[in-house]
């Protein structure tokens, strides 16, 4: 984890309080205090065997990775790393269209990986890359320390203002 966070000041490591796993999709979703990390690419690993028997051996080994993983967030085992991109160059923004930071100066998106400690080692279980940073909840804004973004006008209209009235005579 720490190489995944080295030199980010908006960076969190979350613990992943439950895993869902879609068995017949073959997805997970990991489920932290602020949210979930949405579906995993679907693992189709186990359809790559020459045998039925390579393939059922394949299976059997993925269900029992999320059967660990399910184990291992129960244990306090799996946390979600996110980290905010930062814009690695000012050339590079010049020549996207699609920088790292956004029009008023924040980072636009962010990187996130699971982590796990399975049998004694930590692993990476999945990679999410260029997250949206509106995609994350507003509490876990906060704690990447991005302020809170300003409402448009067209999201929370303000009432209209009524001209002051002169006092009854």
């Amino acid at each position: 984890m720490r190489e995944f966070v080295q030199g980010q000041k908006e960076a969190a490591a979350l613990p992943v309080k439950e895993v869902k796993v879609d068995g017949l999709r073959m997805t997970l979703n990991f489920v932290h205090p602020y949210g979930e990390s949405g579906d995993t690419p679907p693992n189709l690993a186990f359809t790559r065997g020459e045998s039925i028997e390579e393939r059922r051996k394949a299976l059997n080994e993925a269900k029992e990775r999320a059967r660990m993983l399910g184990e291992a967030a129960k244990t306090g085992n799996v946390w979600y790393v996110i980290v905010l991109k930062k814009e690695s160059n000012p050339t590079d923004e010049r020549r996207s269209s699609t920088g790292a930071k956004g029009s008023d100066g924040s980072p636009s998106s962010a990187d996130a990986v699971v982590m796990a400690s399975i049998e004694g080692r930590c692993v990476t279980v999945s990679q999410y890359q260029a997250i949206p940073v509106a995609n994350l909840s507003a509490d876990l804004r906060q704690i990447l320390g991005l302020r809170a973004q300003e409402a448009s006008p067209t999201d929370n209209p303000s009432p209209p203002e009524s001209p002051p009235q002169a006092p009854p005579s």
